[in-house]
């Protein structure tokens, strides 16, 4: 069982002076895993020294100190008092996470479990991911965690970033006044997991009639399935595309926001009665965003 979860300061979380895509965002999933792991951002000490033991005894970056506090992720920051229940982890207790081959070497070497960041595509027979957002769900599974909050929030940073899928939750179950999150699960060949969920992608609502709402992107509910591996990243995900029905609604109710005046298609525009705004995003489209209930 891990106990110790340490993240190497170096080459792992950094791009000049500012934390790597989703790292803030994973970062705080990991805070959601099994309350017994203690988790820091650690510097990695040359000449091979007891990784579970030192991790106390370094100061990171005051960059990378700076970039986590801007955050608020300051707890991550190791201090010589920390807490680790009571006693030291040993390094079969211990999982690095790291982007440098050097660090992985050498903890390997002590013992200690590594997950890897790679930019390549290198077959990898270790638990490794390219980006971030996919860390929680491979992490979840290292430190056997099953709790449904801590898959939740995996998953919800995994689809949102991956697969534009939002507003991801679970199904559930209503017991009495209780909601009880449930985990809908089958088992696969693989020894994997499917998930059902549920969540909102955006479909562009094409309509030369909308006049400048033409080809927005607006949120449509959807059902989805996760198919999981058995090393918890994701193998798949699919859901159905909305019938015309819920597409016509919508159109409707596109045609009804600018017959009321209600949409700011300005973003510098000031419209009291707006309970709708249209933003362009990275990617140059249009969505379309709520600002208020009417």
């Amino acid at each position: 069982m891990i106990r110790l979860l340490l993240v190497d300061s170096q080459d792992t979380l950094l791009t000049g002076q500012t934390l790597l895509p989703s790292v803030p965002e994973a970062l705080g999933c990991m805070g959601k895993v099994n309350s017994q792991v203690t988790i820091k951002v650690a510097k990695i000490l040359p000449n091979n020294q007891a990784l579970h033991e030192s991790w106390r005894d370094t100061e990171i970056p005051p960059e990378l100190v700076d970039a986590l506090k801007k955050h608020g992720l300051g707890h991550l920051i190791p201090e010589a008092e920390t807490p680790l229940s009571d006693r030291e982890a040993s390094p079969a207790e211990t999982l690095l996470v790291t982007g440098n081959r050097d660090h992985a070497t050498s903890a390997r070497s002590q013992g200690i479990g590594v997950l890897f960041l790679q930019e390549d595509e290198v077959p990898n027979d270790e638990p490794s991911f390219r980006d971030w957002s996919q860390a929680p769900l491979l992490m979840r599974n290292l430190l056997e965690d099953d709790s449904d909050d801590c898959l939740a929030a995996s998953l919800a940073l995994a689809l949102s970033v991956n697969y534009g899928l939002e507003e991801t939750y679970l199904q559930t179950n209503h017991l009495g006044n209780n909601e009880q999150a449930r985990l809908d699960t089958d088992t696969i060949p693989s020894d994997g997991k499917v998930i059902a969920l549920r969540a909102k992608y955006h479909y562009p609502v094409i309509n030369p009639g909308l006049g400048q709402l033409d080809g927005i992107y607006v949120p449509f509910p959807v059902s989805a399935r996760v198919q999981l591996s058995s090393r918890g990243s994701i193998d798949s995900v699919t859901w159905d595309r909305p019938e015309e029905e819920a597409f016509a609604e919508v159109e409707g109710f596109l045609g009804t926001l600018l017959e009321r005046d209600q949409i700011l298609l300005d973003p510098n525009q000031k419209k009291p009665g707006a309970t709708h705004k249209i933003e362009i995003q990275e990617d140059g489209r249009r969505y379309l965003s709520r600002l208020c209930f009417r």
